[in-house]
């Protein structure tokens, strides 16, 4: 609201002042960004990438305050699981931290997990990854945690119940598309959903209508993630067949993971 349009439709900035319950609401520029549950947003992607650090630093903190509490480990797994990885649920969603920041905290508890736990400093950090019902402590590293969160995020965005959102998604990956392949629009006229499809599966570049392009501007991004990490999963978007005993209709960009026998909806993706 703060950012119009004058007579030669140059953008400038409107001196509006609104407040809430007597707090000045801040007018934002068009290069400017908001904070939500103390995650900056805006167009600003390479300061997005460290604004993580100084949460996984009281993270790492808060870790290593539990496990020398004298708690039993079974409380201190469970404090864990139940307070500090919700924590960084909402970031990990929405930022692109780089990995090594993740991997500092995986390495930072396991190392103390291995303390409690009286095992020795060679021993495998497998078993703290393992699910409980296969004797494991069912913890994820956050490197893990960070690919099934965003993975999730995007699914929810290409089939959010709001017709909005379900169009910025796909407006968003034709973008990225036209940015990284030569597309034939004439060819693809109409087959938006396989070409999405397609370039999240990274299998776009095999069509003849859509090879690469060997050099692109294109940004990282949260598709560009997304399309990362069902790669390194070894998952793909597909289409879910029409179901005769729920009566419903087949649906593209559907999801299917090896341990769930049906597929993801929004209940389950997450």
């Amino acid at each position: 609201m703060s950012v119009q349009r004058d007579g030669r439709g140059v953008l400038k900035t409107e001196d509006l002042q609104l407040d809430l319950d007597g707090t000045p609401i801040p007018a934002l520029s068009m290069s400017a960004s908001y904070t939500y549950l103390g995650i900056g947003d805006g167009f600003d992607h390479v300061r997005r990438r460290v604004e993580l650090a100084p949460a996984l630093k009281q993270l790492k903190d808060d870790a290593t305050a539990l496990l020398q509490s004298g708690l039993a480990p079974w409380q201190v797994v469970k404090a864990v699981k139940t307070y500090l990885y919700p924590r960084v649920e909402y970031a990990l969603r929405h930022l692109r931290p780089f990995q090594q920041q993740l991997e500092g905290f995986d390495r930072h508890l396991a190392r103390g997990l291995r303390h409690l736990l009286q095992l020795p400093n060679n021993a495998t950090a497998e078993c703290f990854y393992a699910p409980v019902s296969r004797g494991g402590l069912g913890l994820l590293p956050l490197t893990e945690l960070h690919a099934a969160l965003q993975v999730a995020h995007g699914w929810q965005m290409l089939n959010s119940k709001d017709p909005a959102v379900r169009r910025i998604a796909r407006v968003q990956l034709r973008q990225i598309a036209d940015a990284r392949h030569r597309i034939d629009s004439r060819a693809w006229e109409g087959r938006d959903e396989e070409l999405c499809e397609l370039l999240l599966n990274s299998q776009l570049g095999t069509s003849p209508d859509a090879p690469p392009k060997r050099r692109n501007g294109d940004i990282g991004s949260l598709w560009v993630d997304v399309q990362r990490h069902l790669r390194t999963l070894g998952l793909k978007l597909a289409t879910a067949p029409a179901c005769t005993d729920t009566g419903s209709e087949a649906a593209t960009l559907q999801l299917r993971v090896p341990h769930h026998d049906k597929w993801l909806d929004h209940r389950t993706v997450l």
